[in-house]
């Protein structure tokens, strides 16, 4: 099978590059212009370049594609970056694949999609779902949680160097709000099993969380323990951390974190992972995920 990867040089791309192809299928895939160089590195990576916001720079990458795997997005940045590339470009891609006559189009989505209410990132995708959904194309709609794993350096990875480097650990609402981190070993193996067997799986959603739910403040104990650490926790009320970024937006042009921001990552998302029973794929350990991570990260 022959798929169109969107977003290789993401973490969930990269990973999907390494993984799909020591599987045996072959890939094209589309990157931003400027961004060629990182795959010219390895001459068995066929690669295409464009603005997923202009239709007509995509079109030849469609041809000989069997499937579209669309992971490419925008999470941070204005209301209208955000829109351009999560919906208008996947917009585009879906109208493409569509004349091309695609056999599936795989778009990786967003938890957030079932919350409001609405960031602009959440609410975005959730336009793409929508649009696709009433596309009449062959489609599955992958919503993970925290992705995590080997080749993060944001998330999970940010927590783990903030708790090995800083001896004070802020924890944002005190730190019981509840996540469900996902290895990305465990999506990849998900998303070749929908390669491999697309008329099990087609035209449905498919929430995605890790098998484990935790929270924040545990993380943290994990985290800690596994690099044998003991960094003091503080417990910080909301309306503290509200008023630090207002401050910071005073003084600053671009402060670290936005009030959108924060109340994304203190809101709880979360979901039945009722894709275990779905799929053959057996899902890795927090510990063993977080334990990988580390290795990584600090080789």
């Amino acid at each position: 099978m022959r798929i169109l990867l969107t977003g290789p040089t993401g973490f969930l791309g990269k990973n999907l590059i390494n993984h799909l192809r020591k599987s045996g299928f072959i890939l094209k895939c589309f990157v931003r212009r400027g961004e060629e160089e990182p795959l010219l590195k390895n001459e068995n990576i066929e690669f295409c370049s464009g603005d997923i916001t202009e239709k007509a720079s995509m079109v030849d990458s469609f041809e000989e594609v069997d499937a579209v795997i669309h992971t490419a997005a925008v999470i941070y940045g204005s209301s209208d970056l955000i829109y351009k590339t999560n919906y208008e470009g996947t917009r585009n891609l879906i109208d493409i694949a569509k004349t091309k006559k695609i056999k599936l189009f795989i778009f990786i989505s967003t938890v957030n999609t079932l919350f409001g209410p609405f960031n602009a990132y959440a609410r975005s995708k959730k336009m793409a779902e929508d649009y696709l959904k009433k596309a009449n194309i062959p489609y599955v709609i992958l919503r993970p949680t925290l992705i995590y794993g080997p080749g993060d350096n944001k998330n999970i990875a940010v927590l783990i160097k903030a708790v090995k480097k800083t001896p004070i650990i802020p924890l944002p609402g005190f730190g019981s709000q509840r996540v469900q981190p996902i290895y990305v070993g465990n999506v990849c193996e998900v998303l070749q099993e929908i390669l491999n067997n697309p008329s099990k799986f087609v035209n449905q959603a498919i929430n995605l969380p890790g098998p484990e739910t935790v929270s924040l403040k545990d993380l943290v104990d994990l985290i800690s323990q596994l690099l044998k650490v003991k960094p003091l926790k503080l417990p910080l009320p909301l309306i503290c951390l509200k008023k630090g970024i207002w401050l910071s937006g005073k003084m600053m042009k671009t402060p670290p974190l936005k009030t959108e921001q924060l109340n994304s990552l203190v809101k709880e998302r979360i979901v039945k992972a009722d894709w275990l029973g779905k799929f053959k794929v057996k899902p890795i350990s927090l510990l063993q995920g977080l334990q990988l991570t580390i290795e990584n990260l600090f080789l």
